[in-house]
């Protein structure tokens, strides 16, 4: 992740907010419309899903839905949820995010920021969240995005530590044929997003 001196935000008023924040050598924009993210926190949230938009390493993303909730276990299943019954999260901020493939065909990130106690436990979670098929942390708007026939399968997929903060990014298509590079990269640049 590198020292806090790697990071830059820069602010400039034209309209709107705009930041620029640089993470381990990636540059994410936050623009919106209303309050100051700078004074909010990397990762805040920023206008609304009209004109919420992050643009890193040349990927842009826009915000759907977004929750913060003080439980991680009724918002997971399977041997993470199993993780969560005997090891609590502090918090746990989900954002559901889109974003357009090179040809126009839209993706659905899952980008979720779970607190956890202290490093051990982020790490012990990271190790068990990283192997394919343990099961996950649940979607906010789940519902609306199974009816539209989306499922996240936790094969595009990303993850990074930053101190006892667990970053998860996961990339499903929703809207035209996206490739599974395409996806990957999606997910692996939204993980790198700073912990909001």
């Amino acid at each position: 992740m590198g020292d806090p001196d790697d990071r830059e935000v820069l602010m400039a008023k034209n309209g709107g907010a705009l930041a620029l924040v640089v993470v381990a050598g990636v540059a994410f924009a936050v623009a919106g419309t209303d309050g100051d993210p700078a004074r909010r926190g990397a990762g805040a949230e920023v206008g609304d899903a009209r004109t919420t938009a992050w643009q890193a390493g040349g990927t842009a993303f826009r915000r759907q839905a977004s929750t913060r909730v003080m439980t991680c276990f009724d918002h997971s299943f399977g041997q993470v949820q199993q993780f969560f019954a005997s090891t609590e999260c502090r918090s746990l901020h989900r954002v559901l995010l889109e974003s357009d493939d090179e040809h126009g065909n839209t993706a659905v990130i899952l980008l979720s920021w779970i607190e956890m106690p202290d490093r051990d436990g982020a790490e012990d979670l990271k190790a068990l969240v990283d192997v394919y098929g343990t099961g996950d942390i649940t979607p906010p708007d789940e519902e609306v995005l199974r009816s539209s026939g989306v499922r996240f399968s936790g094969r595009y997929y990303g993850s990074r530590l930053d101190g006892r903060v667990l970053v998860v990014a996961e990339a499903e298509a929703s809207d035209g044929p996206v490739s599974g590079e395409a996806l990957d990269r999606m997910a692996e640049t939204a993980a790198e997003f700073p912990a909001g």
